[in-house]
């Protein structure tokens, strides 16, 4: 029975004043106990009817019985085992949609983030949870909204129907609550979404230049965040001058190497739109590409990409970075492709049409969807 395999794993939780060693005996066991308990779901073979199972944590269990507590206290643990089998997390998952109505905003946002740690993408699942916000409309922190948000996106169930939501609700009526760094991640992903509101952005904007100064160059990683989403969304170049020019223009060399790719991509982007006619960022942009490339060798996939397009940025404003683009071009870069449905749909006229096409045809530092052959003229 359930209940009796959650009170097993209650008594075997207790760690308080135990030994290093004994605490890791306990903390085996206790995996051991859970990834024994969570397996037995794999044999769910009707989850309509529970009472169907055969011998598992569900044998001979009502559906009744298996109420959301039960569910949420095995939500809780099965990080403990790194569970990743897909059958079993399918079953819990159609197992938590029963009670969907019944869970508090903290326990929605537990078994997204529980599920976005262990990888498992549910669109159905995180879907029905976010209408469900939308319609309650519930108080939440505002660091469970921001990580709400990130695992959203993790696990690609994030549409821009939900964000404009928790945006407009949430985030632009609680932007002076949110820490330094949920802002910067708001900002990112506002980035990967194109999610260029103008209100907003200033709102947040303002807010970091608020209260958040003093901090602000602390932790690199969140400035080349801001710096990186302001240049992608073409919002603040204002602040985003400002903050180069305080933070990185005599101070780049500090900077990690990953930083630094983000930091060049970023003046890349202001200047290929030919809005910004700033001669430092010229200036700022061709120190740090020096520096990347003396450390090329130090550079990984992603970050060589970014140096890559950098790099033919230069070339077409006729700069000499010829032997550069050479010796990152040996690197082997890898680029991820995916193919789209109306990629798909592309390619069928295509054929149809007696075109004869290379598909992912590669240019420089970017992929081509599709490249028409030359016909030979006889």
């Amino acid at each position: 029975m359930i209940n009796k395999a959650i009170k097993k794993l209650v008594s075997k939780n207790f760690l308080c004043f135990a030994s290093r060693q004994k605490q890791n005996k306990i903390i085996n066991h206790n995996k051991n106990i859970i990834s024994i308990n969570v397996s037995n779901i794999r044999n769910v073979s009707n989850i309509k009817n529970v009472s169907n199972v055969g011998s598992g944590l569900f044998d001979g269990i009502p559906n009744e019985e298996i109420d959301k507590d039960k569910l949420i206290y095995l939500v809780k643990n099965m990080q403990m085992v790194n569970l990743k089998e897909k059958g079993i997390l399918n079953n819990i998952s159609n197992l938590l949609k029963r009670h969907m109505n019944q869970f508090t905003i903290d326990e929605i946002y537990l078994i997204i983030h529980s599920f976005s740690k262990l990888d498992f993408r549910k669109y159905s699942l995180y879907n029905n949870f976010v209408k469900i916000i939308m319609t309650k409309k519930p108080v939440i922190n505002t660091r469970t909204l921001t990580q709400m948000l990130i695992d959203l996106h993790k696990t690609s169930s994030l549409d821009l129907n939900a964000l404009t939501f928790f945006t407009q609700y949430y985030i632009n009526n609680l932007v002076k609550n949110f820490s330094l760094f949920d802002l910067s991640m708001i900002l990112y992903i506002f980035n990967k979404y194109n999610y260029n509101d103008f209100i907003t952005v200033n709102k947040i904007c303002q807010t970091i230049s608020d209260h958040f100064i003093p901090i602000i160059d602390e932790d690199k990683g969140v400035l080349t965040t801001i710096l990186l989403s302001l240049s992608v969304l073409n919002l603040n170049y204002e602040i985003y001058s400002n903050f180069l020019k305080l933070y990185v223009y005599t101070n780049y060399e500090k900077f990690e190497i990953k930083y630094l790719c983000n930091i060049s991509y970023s003046i890349a982007l202001w200047l290929a739109r030919g809005s910004v006619k700033d001669k430092f960022l010229s200036e700022l942009l061709k120190d740090i590409v020096f520096l990347l490339i003396n450390n090329m060798q130090k550079l990984k996939n992603d970050e060589l990409k970014q140096l890559h397009i950098v790099l033919y940025f230069l070339r077409a404003m006729e700069e000499n970075y010829e032997d550069a683009i050479k010796k990152i071009e040996k690197k082997n870069i890898k680029n991820t492709i995916t193919v789209s449905k109306m990629q798909q749909q592309v390619e069928k006229i295509f054929t149809e049409i007696g075109l004869n096409v290379n598909k992912e045809f590669p240019v420089g530092p970017y992929v081509l969807d599709f490249a028409l052959k030359k016909k030979k003229v006889s």
